[in-house]
């Protein structure tokens, strides 16, 4: 109920175009936000961060994770096994 009141210009003309009941969740809200107002090779840039990560030198495998897990966590669709 709060997220339209955060909207405005562009993301709250979108919003308000949809039906009632479009989205089922917050989560499909979100996925369906994120997809029409993130820039364009939004994703490729997250991909390229993925794979050239690397340890900082003098920082914890803790540091190297956090990066790594926020990462991911912007990407939200990213198919990489939570074990890897």
């Amino acid at each position: 109920m709060i997220f339209p009141t955060t909207l405005k210009d562009l993301a709250f003309q979108w919003y308000d175009h949809q039906g009632h009941g479009t989205f089922p969740n917050w989560i499909s809200l979100r996925d369906e936000f994120l997809a029409q107002f993130r820039p364009l090779g939004f994703f490729d840039r997250l991909h390229e961060q993925v794979t050239q990560i690397e340890m900082v030198l003098g920082k914890s495998i803790t540091f190297y994770a956090i990066r790594m897990e926020d990462i991911l966590r912007r990407w939200n669709n990213h198919s990489i096994p939570n074990h890897m």
